[in-house]
């Protein structure tokens, strides 16, 4: 979460109440964020805990294939990159579990490449096949 959602809900839920009544900030969160590196990281100002090595891992992908695209496409065009590759990648490792009947067959086996991705997926959308 970044850290003006973390203040937002912890002012909406009333977790915690300041001296003068006012309501906590993003920085004052990202503040006690610095405070505290054993338990939260900041990567990119989304904050995450630090033993929670799964979302971190993925955040930090996210922003630098991000970083690495920027310059070849529009920031849609990237979002939906990203969100292909994380998608096969998440599918690759669920096709790699065994006796598991996955309902869809992304690419058909004469035509697999990452050509197919660098157009913002629409090739490879247009070949899913959903098994049924």
């Amino acid at each position: 979460m970044s850290t003006d959602d973390i203040a937002s809900s912890i002012n909406l839920n009333g977790y915690y109440q300041k001296n003068d009544g006012k309501p906590l900030t993003g920085n004052q969160i990202f503040l006690r964020v610095k405070n505290y590196p054993s338990l939260f990281e900041n990567i990119n100002e989304i904050i995450i805990l630090t033993d929670d090595l799964h979302w971190k891992n993925i955040i930090t992908n996210y922003f630098y294939l991000r970083e690495v695209l920027r310059g070849y496409f529009h920031s849609f065009h990237i979002q939906q990159i990203i969100a292909t590759l994380f998608f096969y990648r998440r599918w690759l490792d669920l096709s790699e579990l065994k006796n598991l009947n996955y309902p869809i067959n992304f690419l058909d086996e004469t035509n697999s490449s990452i050509e197919k991705l660098l157009d913002g997926g629409k090739k490879m959308d247009r070949k899913i096949i959903f098994n049924r």
